[in-house]
Order: structure tokens, then C-alpha cells, then sequence
């Protein structure tokens, strides 16, 4: 590879040159030998006879610069890359990204030479068998900078998949962007793609419906994407009625209205309708953006346990909000229960009205279940089921949270 002269070249000559025009030899300059070697005298020597000590050197002595992709082409074939994004520029520097085998790797060019990025998150989430397939270099989150978005193909799949990489402001730490759809945040998008200025893909607007084509809307404010219905479609095909977190979009009822309740007495703007929808998707998210919680667009069970804690009164002292189970929580279920507006479920039958003094807990463990839906790329949907079982020999059931079956969520 061409590189430019060194640093430590130029310095040299500059201070050869220097030296010649103030001293005669016995004092070092710093050079090694008697070539850089001079002796002081009181008496300057003349311009014309120093400068004519040094010759300047001539364009077959001066490298020339380094070509940035003839560069990047010789690192390419010496690592046998088998996919590489070209150079393409940042705020913070000229970038490319290639792959030989394994991890993608983000590049930026130094002073000579291409060098891994430091820091860089660009691990996936699969162990091997991963190829990139396409990339586009494009503005995704409105900053004037460019997105990094990949298209990756894995073998055996009949869908591929992406991730969108992006660097930190200021850090310039490139990492992978999150994207909140109906059923969970993850940095992979099925069939992700570019159309235009916007980033497509297939994923779940509604997490009670199967998938469909999406948009992925950047939501600064948060600094994630949202999964939004293509080319403007209906946001729910329906609506449905929800007792079980987490409650998500298109879930009505009246415990979307209490979560929309406890979202408004935090001081944020949101409808009190019972219907969840972007809106109160939106305000669910800065309700967990102002409590640290994760920014999950659902009202999952912790933050349903920081709306309606367990043991805590309503502000009108006409309840107590229970927790029948011991796990922590006093869910839609328990609370319904509590205020007669439904019996809590139990798997063997409901909680008659003579037995509602809670029994001793025997043992608690997590079951996982099916929901039913399937993502080529990450496997079935998985539903984490917190059992209790009770001196009386009943069990209860809640579902705490839910995970794509390759990558394993937990109970707690």
C-alpha cells in the first residue's frame, strides 16, 4: 500500500535544515551518525551556503497521497471480504464497512491507512451464518448525517432481516438503532429495506395481528424508530379487549383507561379513552423516558407495577390494589377482583367470594407458551408465565413478559 511520507521524515529534514543554518559540527541535531552531527560556531554561516545544503526533493523522492479506495480495495482482497459498503462520509470522518467472515466491521481512515473503529457495537445478534446482502448509506433520523442500513440474509431463512448502524453525536460510537413495534423493542426489522428517504420492513404494528408491511418512523425525542402501518394504512384493523399485560397498541378497555390515567397524573398529554393507540403509544414512552424505565411503547408489567403498585390505595380510598399471587404485581385481573368488576382467573376456577383470603404460597416457577405468532428470523413469539402454586392446591397464572424463542427472555 502507497503511504504518505512519515511524520517522522518531515520532522528529520526540518531539523537537518535548521541545524545547518545555525551550527558547525560537534553538537547533535538528534540525528544517529556523524552525517547529522555539527559543531557550534560564534560565527553564522551565510544563508546561500546553508540553504545550498539542502536539496529539495523531487516528485519521484515524495510519495503521492494515498488513494482512500484504492486503499480500502487492497484491505478488501488481503481479507478476502466478501461484502464491503464502499467509503462513504461522516461528521466524524471518511468510513466503510466490510465483511470477511463473521461481524461486520466499521472502518475509518486515519492519517495513512484504514483502521477498525474503536468502540464500535456491530456484533449481531446470531452466532454465524450471517451475510450481508445490500447496504444503503442514507439519512434515516433527519441529523444531516448518514445511516448504515443493512439487508443480512441467513442460511435456510426464506426471509432476510436488517439492522440500521449509527453514530452516537458527539461520540461518534457507532451501534445499532432500536425500533419499538406492538409486541417488543429490537434492533432487528424483517425484510428491512430502503424506499426513498424512509426505512421499510415487515413487523406488528398490532401485536394481536399477524405481520404486515410497516414504516419506521425516528422519533427523536426518544432516540429509537417506531414501527408505523405502510403507506399510511389503518393503524388497528381492530380493536381488542385486554385484561393481561402487557397492554399494547390496539388494546382497549378499562385498563388502558388506568394506565392512560396514571400517564396524564404524571403531567403528560394523552387522551383518556381506552383505546391505545400512536398517541398514547407516544405517551406511554415518556412516561418510561421520565421514570428510567425501558422504553418498551407498552404498558408492560413494571410499568404497570410503577402506575398501580401492589399494596397502594387509589386516590380515593375506594380500593386497595391487591396482589393475590405474591409476584410483586397487582395486575388488571387483581385489581378487577378487588373492585367486583370481574372474578380473577384461576386456572382451576374462579375465586369464589367465601375463599378470597389468600392461601400460603407452596412454590413459584415460569412456564413458557406459545402466542401463536412466528417470526421467520427469530422464531415463535414466546409468552413467560409466572406459575404460583398455593397451599389449597389451585395454581395462578400471570404473564410477565414475552420474548422471540431465539433470543430467551425470563420471568424475572
Amino acid at each position: 500500500m502507497t503511504s504518505f511520507m512519515s511524520h517522522r521524515s518531515v520532522s528529520r529534514l526540518l531539523k537537518i535544515g535548521l541545524c545547518v543554518m545555525l551550527v558547525t559540527a560537534t553538537t547533535s541535531c538528534g540525528g544517529a551518525g556523524g552525517a547529522d552531527r555539527f559543531i557550534a560556531t560564534t560565527e553564522p554561516v551565510p544563508v546561500e551556503a546553508a540553504t545550498s545544503t539542502i536539496e529539495a526533493p523531487s516528485a519521484s523522492q515524495v510519495d503521492p497521497p494515498v488513494d482512500l479506495k484504492e486503499a480500502l480495495d487492497s484491505i478488501e482482497k488481503a481479507s478476502s471480504a466478501v461484502f464491503s459498503t464502499g467509503t462513504f462520509q461522516h461528521s466524524c470522518g471518511e468510513f466503510a464497512l466490510i465483511q470477511s467472515s463473521g461481524y461486520p466491521l466499521i472502518l475509518t481512515w486515519g492519517d495513512e491507512e484504514w483502521i477498525p473503529v474503536e468502540g464500535a457495537s456491530t456484533s449481531l445478534e446470531f452466532d454465524s451464518g450471517i451475510d450481508v446482502l445490500e447496504s444503503w448509506q442514507t439519512d434515516l433520523t433527519g441529523d444531516g448525517e448518514p445511516e448504515v442500513v443493512l439487508r443480512l440474509g441467513i442460511e435456510g431463512a426464506n426471509r432476510n432481516f436488517g439492522q440500521i448502524l449509527s453514530a452516537s453525536p458527539g461520540e461518534c460510537l457507532w451501534g445499532y438503532l432500536t425500533t419499538v413495534d406492538g409486541c417488543s423493542e429490537s434492533e432487528i426489522i424483517d425484510d428491512l429495506a430502503v424506499e426513498g428517504a424512509k426505512a421499510v420492513g415487515t413487523g406488528f404494528v398490532s401485536c394481536g395481528d399477524g405481520r404486515d408491511s410497516i414504516e419506521l418512523e425516528w422519533l427523536p425525542e426518544f432516540s429509537l424508530f417506531v414501527a408505523t402501518p405502510y403507506h399510511d394504512s389503518d393503524f388497528c384493523s381492530g380493536m381488542r379487549e385486554d385484561l393481561d399485560l402487557p397492554l399494547s397498541n390496539c388494546s382497549q378497555g378499562w385498563p388502558v383507561s388506568m394506565a392512560q390515567e396514571a400517564v396524564a397524573a404524571q403531567g403528560i398529554s394523552v387522551d383518556i379513552d381506552g383505546r391505545f393507540g400512536p398517541g398514547t403509544q407516544r405517551a406511554v414512552l415518556r412516561y418510561q423516558k421520565e421514570l428510567g424505565l425501558p422504553l418498551t411503547g407498552q404498558v408492560d408489567p413494571l410499568t404497570w407495577s410503577i402506575m398501580y403498585p401492589a399494596g397502594s390505595s387509589s386516590a380515593d380510598g375506594w380500593t386497595t390494589y391487591p396482589d393475590y399471587d405474591g409476584d410483586g404485581i397487582s395486575t388488571p385481573r387483581e385489581i378487577g377482583h378487588a373492585t367486583g368488576a370481574l372474578e380473577y382467573y384461576e386456572e382451576s376456577s374462579p375465586i369464589q367470594p367465601s375463599r378470597r383470603q389468600k392461601p400460603t404460597i407452596v412454590r413459584t416457577y415460569c412456564e413458557t407458551r406459545s402466542s401463536g405468532l412466528v417470526s421467520d428470523m427469530r422464531g415463535p413469539l414466546v409468552d413467560y408465565v409466572l406459575v404460583t402454586e398455593y397451599s389449597n392446591g389451585r395454581k395462578t397464572f400471570q404473564t410477565v413478559g414475552s420474548s422471540w424463542a431465539n433470543f430467551p427472555g425470563r420471568c424475572g
